[in-house]
């Protein structure tokens, strides 16, 4: 090669490697896009007709989404050094943030789908480990590292810590799980407020004569009030309560075996049963720790009580859903919680939240399918942690990465000052609710009653199993 010398040409030809090598991929991505966006149309078909009852009565809103969505996400320009922090809770037991490590893997989905429109961005991810401490520390890091803002995928009173750091150095900072602090700057969340979740507590609870109130822990709003309370204290035998609410449910707790802890004189039983009060127990209001309220909920169902459960909003995270399944405990619309209407459900409408839900399904497929894509602590590959992607993980980055785009800047406080001005809807590719960025509570939706259902879609991939053997709908899945 004239005029150049050997090194020069041997770095262009690495260089020219390179970029066949990404074309290639591309092109292969790109074909893998178009198959799985097919096998997707179709299941969400099946699962139309198999749920139609659920959705039937619902008419089509008009709006501006496409009839097909598709997975790469476009008209979002990021500049080439684009950052942004993830924050989440892992490692630390049973610690209250850990609830959601697995669900914000949403954020990978929505990474890889601005990735295929054009626009690369760098996660950074820091634990908290559940602590004020680790919270301080995680968030310094991610400042230190220039991150254009903040997606805190957690809860917990360790937030306040993390959320102090980013507001002090003008970074914003999205919670999809979490409610906002009380005045706080430049935070926003995806969550129900705490206020929301208490009106449609004591709006639910008005059509019965005699709820019951089992606290295993903080998560009830503290406008409910619940006369009736059996509080279970950490280290107590879960099945002596439920053995006690079933008695004052009037279910029959013996019909299947019988208690392990019962009594063995016959006469003592019967004592018992008279004592059982005429007004018996028609609701169930259950607080306390995600894993915990499975575990109760599991035992209530082996003592025979068939009267509604009203979870606390924690019910919603993978944890219950993991926790659940692994008892053996049954998915049913008698399990009810409170929040916005964000779960693989919304794909089989027919309005545009169907379409962006169907597409968001899609791209959890496609990248599932793809080895070289990694979960977001970069230790295992996405695929082993797909069923638990969640929504609103993807559209609180998603939601950062317009604001930059729109900011044409990676610098926070820009970013920031975008992020305030923006709106969302279907037609931006989010998953969930329309929001508004100009309140700190940025979901533009009311709270509503979500109603489990064990039915499952098929719109998640074989290796997320049982990503989809609790679905939250919002309305029951039977009439």
């Amino acid at each position: 090669m004239s005029g150049v010398s050997e090194p020069e040409a041997q770095t262009a030809m690495k260089h020219e490697s390179a970029e066949r090598r990404r074309f290639s991929w591309r092109s292969r991505r790109g074909l893998v896009i178009v198959v799985a966006v097919a096998v997707a149309v179709v299941l969400a078909a099946a699962a139309v007709v198999a749920f139609g009852v659920i959705r039937g009565s619902q008419r089509p809103a008009s709006d501006p989404v496409a009839v097909t969505v598709p997975v790469p996400i476009g008209g979002v320009e990021v500049p080439a050094d684009t950052k942004i922090g993830v924050i989440v809770t892992t490692g630390t037991g049973n610690a209250e943030g850990a609830d959601w490590s697995s669900a914000a893997e949403g954020a990978v989905v929505a990474r890889e789908r601005l990735a295929l429109g054009g626009s690369e961005i760098q996660l950074v991810v820091e634990n908290d480990k559940g602590t004020t401490a680790g919270a301080h520390e995680a968030a310094t890091a991610l400042v230190e590292q220039g991150v254009a803002g903040i997606v805190y995928a957690s809860s917990g009173e360790q937030l306040d810590a993390g959320i102090a750091v980013a507001t002090e150095h003008k970074v914003g900072v999205v919670l999809p799980f979490a409610e906002a602090p009380a005045s706080s700057v430049n935070v926003w969340s995806l969550a129900p407020t705490e206020s929301d979740v208490q009106v449609q507590f004591s709006q639910a609870l008005e059509a019965y004569e005699r709820p019951l109130h089992l606290d295993a822990g903080p998560g009830l709003p503290d406008g409910v009030r619940v006369p009736d309370v059996l509080q279970h204290r950490t280290g107590s035998d879960i099945k002596s309560l439920a053995m006690q609410v079933a008695e004052m449910t009037g279910s029959d707790p013996l019909a299947h075996g019988g208690y392990a802890g019962g009594s063995d004189d016959d006469e003592q039983d019967e004592a018992d049963a008279e004592t059982v009060p005429e007004q018996r127990v028609d609701a169930i209001v259950l607080s306390g720790p995600a894993a915990l309220q499975a575990n109760i909920t599991r035992e209530l169902q082996a003592r025979n009580v068939t009267a509604p459960i009203f979870l606390t909003p924690g019910a919603t995270s993978q944890r219950f859903e993991d926790t659940l399944i692994e008892n053996g405990a049954a998915v049913s619309s008698a399990l009810r919680t409170f929040g916005y209407d964000w779960d693989d459900a919304v794909a089989l409408g027919n309005d545009g939240r169907g379409r962006t839900g169907s597409a968001f399904l899609a791209a959890i497929r496609v990248f599932s399918a793809d080895s070289e894509i990694l979960n977001l602590t970069e230790d295992s590959p996405f695929a082993e942690v797909s069923g638990a992607a969640d929504g609103r993980a993807h559209d609180a980055l998603l939601a950062l990465a317009r604001a930059v785009s729109d900011a044409g800047s990676t610098d926070p406080t820009k970013v920031a000052t975008a992020l305030a001005g923006l709106t969302l809807v279907a037609g931006d590719a989010i998953t969930g609710p329309e929001m508004d960025f100009a309140t700190s509570q940025a979901v533009a939706a009311p709270t509503v009653t979500l109603y489990a259902t064990g039915q499952q879609l098929g719109l998640r991939p074989e290796s997320g199993a049982d990503a989809d053997a609790l679905v939250w709908f919002a309305e029951p899945a039977a009439r």
